[in-house]
């Protein structure tokens, strides 16, 4: 019976994380900086609470779906937060009066769009 609980308990802590990345991706968004401190926090709560619920009971591979998605919005926010940095320096920039710098660290080329044609 034991076993079950923490199999539940898993499964509603991926399931908590999974909202948490959802709300991440929106405070990203709007760049509201409070918002990501205070998410910040739960998702290093719920880290921990993972963590130990790991211990006990290790996902199986009926977890493999969660733990997929988790991945996924955990690499999309990931870009969004690249993208809310490169925004906020532009902005910075811009207001300062400094040259612009790229605003990415990609190369120029890649930026630019460039095009490689591989028929041949």
């Amino acid at each position: 019976m034991q076993a079950e609980a923490q199999k539940t308990q898993l499964k509603t802590t991926l399931e908590e994380l999974l909202l948490l990345h959802a709300e991440e991706a929106l405070a990203l968004r709007r760049l509201a900086r409070d918002e990501l401190d205070a998410l910040t926090d739960r998702k290093l709560a719920l880290w921990e609470q993972l963590t130990a619920v790991c211990a006990q009971c290790p996902p199986g591979p009926e977890d493999r779906d969660a733990l997929e998605r988790i991945r996924h919005a955990a690499l999309h926010n990931q870009i969004l937060l690249h993208h809310a940095r490169d925004a906020i320096r532009t902005i910075l920039q811009n207001a300062s009066g400094q040259a612009l710098s790229s605003p990415s660290n990609r190369p120029s080329a890649v930026q630019d769009g460039l095009r490689v044609d591989f028929r041949g």
